[in-house]
């Protein structure tokens, strides 16, 4: 694997990545009734971004994940 070089273009595959693993999730979800969740670290940002975006469920995930 080698880094995109041109920023616009690595962001633009960045978002599409997320996208496709998001859908795949929900979808894994829905077809064997489980929880899931994601946590992704964008390239940009010290903060993760969690999915879903409940923050009931995003809290509960992020508990269990703690103990």
């Amino acid at each position: 694997m080698e880094l995109i070089a041109k920023e616009k273009t690595r962001n633009t595959t960045y978002h599409k990545r997320k996208q496709g693993i998001i859908k795949k999730a929900n979808e894994f979800s829905i077809l064997c009734d489980v929880d899931t969740s994601i946590i992704i670290f964008p390239p940009n940002s010290n903060e993760p971004e969690i999915w879903p975006e409940n923050p009931v469920i995003k809290s509960r995930k992020i508990s269990l994940l703690t103990c």
